[in-house]
């Protein structure tokens, strides 16, 4: 397939799959994180930079096999005699042709180590993959939970809305009946004109969220962009979800997270780098093996006849084997600086491992502080939306009878919008911080 035909498939290819992204609307939270894994250029980015390692562990295993060289050359000559610098007869052509090998037979065990180095260093790089997969799944919770956070906040806006008209209709007929007077109508439709700017904002704050959810997933902006809504569970739910001690989970969590893993392989790493170091305090043998031939076009017997040349590469064949020897004296302190500055990146990496293990311990507790933060929040943001509603409710009874002016109403209103909006939001925090939990202990995050 040739590079034109290769460039239009690749394009048809992104064309297709990007058809398919526009067409779909509604999305559930696992093909958001799954289309973001799919599409982050930093992932795709990292997976490519990984591939190297891959690369370099088979070229450290294929270093281990002999080499095998082929050299031909071919020379033309043309003389002149000295004496007179006439041309001389004898003008020709001289070949040389051969093949080379060599093997490396002992070097301290260097080969075996690279090899072990690279694989290290591989596994590393698909450590790291999965620690960046993780955070772009949980970000992707994070921005998924926000657009039904919006979705809730316009159901109960729009909830409003529709009650405030209804008081609009009911405050027109107490005004035209003479039981409120003309004031309580200019305030209702303050009230109304209100309840709408706050339902306006909600809508812009939803599509907001929305495309900060679809620049996420890179993925082109989608008109009618909408998605599924999970059941969230119910504050006994979560409680049950999030009861492990922050101690539990960071036992769980120390032996699972990838950069406790990442700093663990990369000990291992710098005691590899120092054995490699150390490699060059050996001697290095290698075996070695020629065959070779030559001929001369200028190459003539006795009677003046040619000396053919395939009879010349047949006589001039030869064959050599031999072991060289290296073995180190003295190179100004080298090998022994290298092996001591890779001591001290390994004491660098115990440092970080630890390092580390306390910033996780940390990131723990602060996640476990902010989930029982976050429930007791919830717990109380239930509680006042439920006192809230029911002042409200009493209050529309008596505005209704007259009892009540349309501003002390609003204020009732008010308040319960203040309350819905709490809770709302108290809900879906705690949701996501039990979430983040479920991060640590390595649960599904859908």
């Amino acid at each position: 397939m040739n590079c034109k035909a290769l460039s239009t498939l690749l394009l048809s290819l992104t064309l297709y799959v990007n058809n398919n992204i526009n067409a779909q609307t509604t999305w559930n939270l696992k093909q958001c994180v799954d289309t973001a894994l799919t599409r982050n250029t930093a992932l795709l980015k990292n997976k490519t930079g990984n591939e190297i390692n891959n690369i370099n562990i088979k070229e450290a295993r294929y270093k281990q096999l002999p080499d095998l060289s082929f050299l031909a050359s071919e020379t033309y000559n043309h003389f002149f005699n000295p004496t007179d610098f006439s041309e001389n007869t004898q003008d020709g052509t001289i070949g040389s042709y051969g093949l080379n090998t060599s093997l490396l037979i002992y070097n301290g065990g260097l080969l075996k180590k690279k090899i072990e180095q690279s694989r290290l260093s591989y596994e590393v790089g698909e450590i790291d993959l999965d620690a960046l997969r993780k955070d772009i799944s949980l970000n992707i919770v994070y921005a998924y939970l926000q657009v039904l956070y919006g979705y809730e906040q316009i159901e109960t806006d729009r909830d409003l809305m529709e009650k405030k008209k209804k008081q609009f209709e009911n405050t027109q007929l107490l005004v035209t009946y003479g039981k409120l007077p003309q004031a309580s109508l200019s305030q209702m439709k303050a009230q109304l004109a209100s309840q709408q700017y706050t339902l306006t904002k909600a809508e812009n704050e939803l599509y907001s969220a929305k495309v900060d959810l679809m620049l996420m997933m890179e993925i082109p902006l989608i008109d009618g962009f909408e998605v599924e809504k999970p059941h969230v569970p119910d504050s006994n739910e979560l409680q049950q979800t999030g009861s492990s001690s922050s101690k539990d989970i960071f036992t769980f969590a120390v032996k699972n997270q990838p950069e406790i893993k990442s700093a663990e392989l990369n000990i291992k790493i710098s005691e590899m780098n120092t054995r490699i170091a150390q490699s060059a305090y050996y001697p290095t043998l290698n075996l070695t093996g020629n065959i070779g031939t030559t001929h001369s076009s200028a190459n003539k017997v006795l009677g003046g006849f040619s000396y053919a040349v395939n009879d010349q590469i047949k006589d001039n064949l030869s064959t050599s084997v031999g072991l060289s020897l290296q073995v180190p004296i003295f190179n100004r302190w080298s090998t022994k600086a290298n092996v001591q500055r890779y001591q001290l990146n390994k004491q660098t990496a115990i440092i970080e491992k630890k390092y580390a293990e306390t910033q996780l311990r940390k990131e723990i507790e602060q996640a476990y502080t902010d989930m029982t933060v976050a429930s007791r929040n919830f717990e109380s943001a239930l509680e006042y939306v439920k006192a809230t509603k029911e002042t409200f409710a009493n209050a529309e009874l008596k505005y209704n009878s007259g009892l009540m002016t349309a501003l002390d109403l609003m204020n009732e209103r008010n308040s319960l919008i203040s309350a819905t909006s709490q809770y709302i939001q108290a809900k879906y925090q705690f949701f996501f911080k039990v979430k983040v939990l479920d991060f640590y202990q390595g649960k599904p995050l859908y």
